[in-house]
């Protein structure tokens, strides 16, 4: 299993190496749950090199992420010769390129991480149903409502920004600024 250092490192490494199949023979997301959730077939080197390009063209699908994925194509997956010929193809400034360039990077690198930790987790709840049972999503028994749960999200400088999901928590908030307001 890949330590979170050791998993963003072979990331980096597989999208500098991203037009080198016979590079990404060596790399170590060879031997990640991510890769091998398509069966024994997925732990190639072509099955890794379709791995980050399929997830960012997804992962960046809306019109307001497509800048990101512009920088990525740009960079990794068509890149140009040079990160300022890069820049310049997209009309952007040096660092702006380099900004969008690592929240692409941090993104794409989140994204992949949980995919991993959710194939980890269902391997081992597999393995252990009574687990699987207690392990399920708790439910509210006055108002049968699931439990809001937080989720950690990189933003654009790394720094991990927290989010709470669920409307009765969204909800309980906003009744909580009312009072708190008046």
């Amino acid at each position: 299993m890949l330590t979170r250092s050791d998993f963003d490192s072979a990331i980096k490494v597989a999208l500098r190496h991203y037009t080198r199949t016979d590079l990404l023979a060596g790399n170590a997301l060879l031997h990640a749950r991510v890769l091998s959730r398509g069966g024994p077939s997925g732990n190639t080197p072509q099955a890794l090199r379709a791995l980050p390009g399929e997830t960012a063209d997804s992962l960046f699908a809306n019109e307001r992420d497509r800048k990101l994925y512009r920088v990525l194509d740009l960079t990794y997956f068509n890149p140009a010769p040079k990160q300022e010929a890069a820049a310049y193809r997209l009309g952007l400034p040096f660092s702006t390129y380099r900004r969008h360039l690592t929240a692409g990077v941090d993104r794409l690198t989140e994204w992949l991480w949980r995919q991993e930790q959710e194939a980890l987790q269902s391997e081992t709840t597999a393995d252990h149903p009574a687990e699987r049972a207690s392990s399920d999503a708790a439910v509210d028994q006055d108002d049968n409502v699931a439990e809001p749960r937080d989720v950690f999200q990189s933003t654009a400088s790394g720094v991990a920004a927290k989010r709470t999901l669920g409307c009765a928590a969204a909800a309980r908030q906003a009744v909580g600024r009312r009072i708190a307001v008046h």
